[in-house]
C-alpha cells in the first residue's frame, strides 16, 4: 500500500489551487505580478464597512473576493490574481506543495 501511494505521488495527478480572497484585485487596479486576466460575474456583494465582498461563480469555480474598490451585484468584471499568493495543494497527500 506505502508503495502505490509513493507511486501515485511520483507520477503526474491532480492539484487544488487557492487563493485568498484578499489577493484578488480588479484588473484595472494595475498590480504587480498578476495573472491573466478573466472575467466573472458578480452575484451577491456584501458591504463590510470599507470592503466589499463579492461573491461569484466563474468557470475556475466559486470564487469570493475581498475588494476596497465598490462593485455591484450582477455585473462583469475583468479581474487578475497574485502570482506570489498561490496556494498549491496536493490532492493525494493534502500538503501545501510550496512549503
Amino acid at each position: 500500500m506505502v508503495e502505490e501511494y509513493n507511486s501515485y505521488l511520483l507520477n503526474p495527478h491532480e492539484i487544488e489551487v487557492g487563493i485568498r480572497p484578499e489577493h484578488i484585485y480588479l484588473k484595472e487596479q494595475n498590480k504587480e505580478n498578476c495573472s491573466s486576466s478573466f472575467s466573472l460575474t458578480t452575484d451577491i456583494v456584501e458591504i463590510l464597512g470599507s470592503e466589499f465582498v463579492a461573491y461569484t461563480n466563474c468557470e475556475l469555480g466559486k470564487l469570493t473576493i475581498k475588494l476596497q474598490d465598490p462593485v455591484k451585484p450582477h455585473t462583469m468584471y475583468d479581474v487578475v490574481f497574485n502570482l506570489d499568493q498561490i496556494h498549491l495543494f496536493d490532492l493525494v497527500s493534502t500538503e501545501n506543495i510550496f512549503y
